[in-house]
């Protein structure tokens, strides 16, 4: 599906030249109706306008970063499970353990606002591509039936009133066709990009709060809340460098 995408800002130019082309293909008599309805076309696809493979891009990298996280926490662990338990047991081991049962918590939270943020993308996306499809073949269709209605000026007055009559109603159709997806699409984009600034500034805090609880694990201002250590004696070691020999003493 995605080098589908990258088929989409192509489309919605295709479709506003194919549209300039049928105005100007459909603009002979009996009524310039038909041609005014293609050009006024133009600037609505012109509103549409986006790029679905951008949209689609920003969606993959939001997905990345939840998949990073996942690396973080893997790293973690990996560093965690290389120390003997025993060995550092009354060296604030339980402190790190619940500092570390905070930062997954957080990282959850993270992870499922990343996630969100990138289906609401890949959302938009979809709605993109749909309308540039929409606009392609609207487009398309506009530019047989202004051929069809050049084609009828030499069969005579019925044809070319029926053939008038067939291509404003297919113009104005397709142009009512915009209008809506516009309003549809816009609602919705607005309510992505809601969503979207929301993540963000929900991002934000998640990581301020879990740097900061971070900081805080790393470097205790309660004194109380700091772990008690235990004194280790190790057997086996020289003698203090002040009691070795000659030390002080003078030469013969």
């Amino acid at each position: 599906m995605t080098f589908v995408y990258h088929s989409g800002t192509t489309l919605y130019v295709s479709a506003m030249a194919t549209c300039t082309s049928a105005a100007l293909l459909g603009s002979g008599p009996p009524s310039p109706l038909f041609a005014r309805i293609a050009k006024s076309a133009v600037p609505l696809i012109f509103l549409l306008y986006s790029s679905p493979s951008e949209i689609n891009g920003t969606k993959e990298a939001w997905k990345a970063l939840s998949k990073e996280l996942d690396d973080v926490r893997a790293d973690l662990d990996g560093v965690t499970s290389k120390v003997n338990p025993d060995r550092w047991q009354n060296m604030g081991k339980q402190e790190f353990e619940a500092a570390c049962k905070k930062f997954y918590a957080e990282i959850d939270k993270t992870q499922a606002c990343c996630n969100n943020i990138g289906d609401s993308l890949g959302g938009a996306a979809m709605m993109s591509m749909a309308a540039a499809a929409f606009c392609a073949a609207g487009a398309t269709a506009l530019l047989w039936v202004a051929i069809a209605k050049q084609a009828a000026r030499g069969a005579g007055p019925i044809a070319i009133a029926i053939a008038e009559s067939i291509a404003t109603a297919a113009g104005v159709i397709y142009r009512q066709g915009l209008k809506k997806t516009i309003l549809n699409g816009g609602k919705a984009l607005l309510s992505v990009t809601l969503i979207i600034g929301m993540g963000v500034m929900l991002l934000q805090w998640l990581t301020s709060s879990t740097t900061q609880g971070l900081t805080q694990a790393a470097t205790p201002t309660d004194m109380k809340s700091m772990p008690m250590f235990e004194q280790v004696v190790i057997e086996g070691l020289p003698p203090s460098l002040d009691k070795a020999p000659g030390k002080g003493e003078g030469t013969a």
